[in-house]
């Protein structure tokens, strides 16, 4: 959940993405796709829904680092926040170059 004001409950009904790298992932959320959510998915799956991206996140970063690579795609194809602020949240973490290299490789 990405808001500007205090987060107060994290579960979600009707969510506007989702992120779905594994099976597991996708058997947990599937219920809660509806035709305007906007999925973004891992490649080496078989998800049928109407608004999804495909994409070799974990060949291309590994399986650790593929939701946030994932996530940096959904960021730059909404705009939601700026690009630039998504690696300055992520600086502080000790693996911070690591992480910051899975957002910018290229997929």
């Amino acid at each position: 959940i990405l808001s500007r004001k205090p987060i107060n409950y994290t579960g979600l009904d009707k969510p506007d993405a989702i992120f779905i790298m594994t099976d597991d992932g996708l058997a947990k959320v599937k219920n809660l796709i509806e035709d305007d959510t906007m999925i973004i998915s891992d490649d080496i799956l078989t998800v049928a829904a109407k608004n999804i991206s495909s994409k070799p996140f974990s060949k291309k970063v590994g399986k650790r680092s593929a939701v946030l690579s994932a996530i940096s795609y959904w960021i730059s194809q909404t705009n939601i926040i700026p690009q630039e602020a998504f690696k300055e949240a992520i600086k502080p973490h000790k693996h911070a170059d690591l992480l910051i290299k899975a957002i910018e490789t290229p997929l």
